[in-house]
């Protein structure tokens, strides 16, 4: 009789890890925030990213970066700002990243203050 072992799914924003020890991840800090917060995102290889913004409908508000990027650790701000340059109102924002290595988005709430 041998072990039976069964691989945990993955869930949205968990860490995965790949055979050099890098880490795919999505956070933001500080969160609650008013005028400026970071979001910190890693990969395990090259990949297309896109990180969005989402207001509590579920309508893009902006687009903070498309592009590729190399396996390891990225960092971009966000001001709180709409594609136009709107400053956005108090509420819960939603912050999604997509590449084109994952099927499943890791997404990170937001809590806005004035």
């Amino acid at each position: 009789m041998g072990l039976n072992l069964i691989k945990k799914p993955t869930i949205i924003g968990e860490i995965q890890r790949n055979h050099h020890g890098l880490k795919q991840f999505l956070k933001v800090n500080p969160n609650p925030f008013n005028a400026e917060t970071t979001i910190e995102y890693g990969l395990v290889e090259d990949a297309h990213v896109e990180i969005s913004v989402y207001n509590s409908l579920g309508q893009c508000v902006t687009t903070l970066y498309r592009g590729w990027n190399s396996p390891g650790t990225h960092k971009i701000s966000w001001k709180r700002s709409s594609t136009g340059g709107k400053s956005l109102a108090t509420g819960i924002y939603w912050i999604r990243m997509i590449s084109d290595r994952d099927t499943i988005p890791y997404v990170r709430k937001v809590l806005v203050l004035n």
